[in-house]
């Protein structure tokens, strides 16, 4: 006796075959479109996070060279230097080798620039003020009186914006202790991980921890100073999850 197959129980497996495959579809979109919004926000959200420590790091640099005409000590004091260049007292001066020599402020007038030259045969220095650099401090030490045009000839002021080696370690320490950053006009906040690299390859960072697999990491080609004021390339490294 033949039997009748049952089209009905076949057409209800094809339904609920077609459903499971639509909820899967689904599933899928839920899980991805979110994560590829958030990442492409991070990435936008990073741009701004890395201009605005880069900032926060960099200071303005202004140097300009001298040129000493007629001086019979070694010890001289540019009379009133600092304030006829609008400079603080956040100094340091290289010879013509670019090495750095000691630098004082008079102890009778702190906007005379004291050099204490190694010998009498060094007339060529270049002049950096930067508020990333250190205070000089003044010394009682004996010193000949030069002034510009008679003294000594006074060369062209340039002006760079540098990031301080000082400033980038202080980041990182601030970092590690608290990755969190909020963005300026932005009530949200991120995380931040950032690595310092020096020329030599030796790097500094901060402690990264529960960080997610889905990381935009961002690497810079930079140029710092040390606080001798010595330039060196380098490299800064920012994180964001």
């Amino acid at each position: 006796m033949l039997r009748k197959s049952n089209k009905k129980g076949s057409h209800i497996g094809l339904v609920v075959s077609f459903l499971i495959f639509i909820i899967f579809i689904t599933f899928l979109r839920i899980i991805t479109e979110p994560s590829l919004f958030s990442n492409q926000e991070k990435k936008v959200i990073l741009d701004d996070v890395e201009k605005e420590l880069i900032d926060s790091v960099s200071f303005e640099v202004t140097s300009t060279t001298i040129k000493i005409n007629s001086a019979s000590q070694n010890c001289i004091n540019l009379e009133n230097f600092l304030s006829e260049m609008n400079f603080t007292n956040k100094i340091v001066v290289k010879n013509k080798r670019g090495i750095g020599v000691q630098t004082f402020t008079s102890p009778g007038n702190s906007n005379t620039l004291r050099i204490v030259r190694n010998d009498g045969g060094e007339l060529f220095f270049k002049i950096y003020n930067s508020e990333g650099f250190e205070e000089i401090v003044s010394t009682s030490q004996s010193c000949e009186n030069i002034v510009e045009g008679g003294g000594y000839t006074l060369g062209t002021s340039i002006e760079k914006k540098y990031l301080h080696e000082s400033l980038i370690l202080q980041l990182i320490e601030d970092y590690s202790k608290s990755p969190k950053f909020k963005r300026k006009d932005s009530p949200t906040s991120v995380n931040i991980g950032i690595s310092f690299v020096y020329n030599n390859g030796t790097e500094i960072g901060t402690t990264d921890r529960n960080v997610p697999t889905d990381v935009f990491v961002e690497e810079n080609s930079i140029e710092y100073l040390d606080k001798e004021g010595n330039i060196h390339p380098g490299k800064l490294v920012f994180r964001i999850w």
